[in-house]
């Protein structure tokens, strides 16, 4: 590496340190996406599921069809 010029011995591996920097960053972004995205679907889930047991409650039970 001595024989290369002083900007590729400084470049090099600065832009190598950016590039995995980079890519941490992308994969933490992309699991904590996904973490959140979880979470999200999870709420939407929990609150239809209380909205349909309110809802069912309020009415009281189905009278029979004759």
């Amino acid at each position: 590496m001595e024989s290369w010029p002083r900007w590729a011995r400084v470049g090099v591996p600065v832009l190598a340190l950016v590039l995995l920097c980079w890519l941490l960053i992308w994969l933490f972004s992309a699991f904590l996406m996904l973490i959140v995205k979880g979470v999200v679907g999870l709420a939407v889930v929990v609150g239809m599921i209380v909205l349909v047991r309110t809802a069912a409650g309020e009415r009281g039970p189905r009278e029979p069809l004759d």
